[in-house]
């Protein structure tokens, strides 16, 4: 199935989580998963926070506490006055 070979070769964000979440010693992994901030423009499209808090609740045990967050969205303009 076609489908399949594209996700195979672009995984899609809940495993690319993953990925960086193995990819580090096992007693950091609840910290970082309790703490997932997403940012940019892309993340505030409606019911992306949602989705990805199910799949990757979904991927690690429940222990773990999966947490996802927006970040404040910062304009230019505030960044500047800082």
């Amino acid at each position: 199935h076609r489908g399949e070979a594209l996700d195979a070769q672009h995984p899609g964000i809940p495993m690319l989580v993953k990925r960086a979440v193995e990819s580090v010693d096992f007693h950091i992994r609840r910290p970082l998963l309790r703490n997932v901030v997403l940012s940019g423009g892309g993340c505030r499209f409606p019911g992306f926070r949602d989705r990805l808090h199910m799949e990757l609740a979904n991927i690690f045990p429940v222990e773990f506490d999966v947490n996802v967050e927006v970040a404040p969205f910062v304009t230019v303009t505030e960044v500047e006055e800082q």
